[in-house]
């Protein structure tokens, strides 16, 4: 998708039973909300920097914000995962309307 000079590519990047085992895992390694959280197994997928968030259900979201650090690389990709319940992951730009891509579940 290009829209309003913002260039997305919606894949789905795992199969359910590497969904599955993946969430699994995450369940099982994930301390919520420390202060600095490194996730060692999300590192291992092809050495993926992230921030972790959890979402308890459908319902619940993550509030929005602006990846605008001062050490970002402009031309930088976004990578989300969603395992578990579908979200939709919204951009939001000053003079542009805001686009919606469902992260759908298996």
């Amino acid at each position: 998708m290009n829209e309003n000079n913002l260039n997305v590519v919606y894949q789905q990047y795992f199969s359910k039973k590497e969904a599955d085992q993946t969430f699994e895992e995450l369940e099982r390694e994930i301390e919520y909300f420390p202060s600095e959280m490194r996730l060692q197994l999300l590192c291992s997928i092809k050495d993926i920097q992230s921030q972790g968030k959890n979402t308890l259900d459908g319902q619940d979201k993550i509030g929005s914000h602006r990846d605008n650090e001062t050490d970002m690389d402009p031309n930088s990709s976004i990578v989300t995962f969603s395992f578990g319940a579908e979200r939709t992951m919204i951009f939001k730009r000053p003079n542009f309307n805001s686009v919606k891509i469902p992260l759908k579940k298996w």
